[in-house]
């Protein structure tokens, strides 16, 4: 993974199941982690992605992760997750160790350096 989180900012993150009577569109998003759509290969052809070192075949995509809730002692977030459709996305635990393998081609996952803690409703829904 590029760049990832600092004990301070995971520091600030509501616990899991901290956040589950809040409805989806309200919660807090605490950071942001993405595959650049643009150091993506042709995005019609499978290409080789690893997660903890298995091997996938799958179509790249502009994977996204939003992260709303975080378990320092399972290293587990809960946040919602697309890969390039808003609509497909759904909302799920997803670890920090899946995050720093998880690789399409070359390609790692990046966190979002610039991201300020957001309301989910607040995102723009762009791919």
């Amino acid at each position: 993974m590029r760049t990832p989180p600092t004990q301070e900012q995971l520091r600030f993150i509501p616990g899991l199941y901290q956040t589950e009577n809040t409805p989806a569109q309200n919660k807090i998003i605490h950071l942001h982690f993405f595959i650049p759509a643009s150091l993506l290969p042709c995005p019609n052809l499978p290409i080789q992605a690893f997660v903890r070192n298995i091997e996938l075949r799958i179509v790249p995509r502009p994977y996204h992760w939003y992260v709303a809730e975080y378990d320092p002692e399972l290293d587990s977030f809960f946040g919602f997750v697309h890969s390039g459709n808003w609509e497909e996305g759904i909302w799920e635990t997803f670890g920090l160790e899946e995050l720093q393998t998880f690789q399409l081609g070359k390609t790692k996952v990046h966190r979002d350096k610039e991201w300020e803690p957001t309301v989910f409703s607040k995102i723009p829904k762009e791919d």
